[in-house]
Order: C-alpha cells, then structure tokens, then sequence
C-alpha cells in the first residue's frame, strides 16, 4: 500500500542538503527497518511517499511520526518509538528520528529484554551529555 503526505518544503530541503550523498538531485530514497521493509521517497518540495507492506499497519504511525521529526531537536523526557541500528556488547544504538541515533545502554534495558538489530522499541530520552549524545531508558 502507498502512502502519500507532505511536510514543510523548507525542512525537506535542508534534509536533502545535509545528506544527498550522490543521489538524484531534488529526491532521496531513505531506508528504515529493511527487515520491516520500509523506503521512504522525499522530495525538495515536501512531498513523501513511501510503502507499507502487507500486514503492518503499525509501521504506517510509525514512519509518519519519523517524517515529522525531521530537521528537530530532542529533549529530556520525550519517547520515541525506534528502530534498533545495531546491538553492541554495552546496548543498542536506536534510530529515534531522521539520522539521529541514540545510545539505550545495556543497564536500561527493561527486565532484562534485550533488543535485536531492526526491532521496534519504545524508548525514552533520560540524557544528553554536553556533546549533544542522546542517552535513551525504556
């Protein structure tokens, strides 16, 4: 199923700007949960596409929360639902907005429940240190 929306052309173009890599002028083909197999078009006039597949609606409020978290800042406080990038001996890295990742330590993981590379997880902001380093709780 596509889904078609739009967002402030201006914080479409600053997005294409900062991470248009060699791709097509004015589009950019983004990524998130291969394993949930999600691609997202978006253009410099705020256009978005993207499709969900069969069987996970969920993923539809998931990506358009993502989509409206593009060019913003996080604070304290806020959750996030994210996708798990990679797993390390220490915790998992979370993509909690358009190329923002945030270290959930291993310490934080609730009862014990360790996530696995591109699950979904609810997550919440606990810190971020004077580097601008986001540090997430469940």
């Amino acid at each position: 199923m596509w889904v078609k929306t739009r967002i402030e052309a201006e914080r479409a173009r600053q997005f294409l700007k900062e991470h248009r890599n060699g791709h097509k002028k004015g589009r950019i083909v983004i990524g998130i949960g291969r394993q949930q197999g999600v691609i997202i078009y978006l253009y410099q006039s705020g256009a978005v596409r993207f499709e969900i597949p069969p069987r996970s609606p969920g993923l539809q409020t998931m990506v358009e929360a993502w989509l409206s978290n593009i060019g913003r800042r996080v604070a304290v406080g806020e959750v996030f639902q994210g996708i798990v990038t990679s797993v390390k001996t220490f915790g998992a890295f979370v993509m909690i907005m358009p190329d923002q990742e945030a270290l959930l330590h291993i310490s934080r993981y609730r009862g014990g429940l360790v996530p696995l590379a591109n699950d979904l997880v609810s997550v919440m902001v606990e810190e971020i240190d004077l580097n601008g380093h986001v540090n997430l709780t469940m």
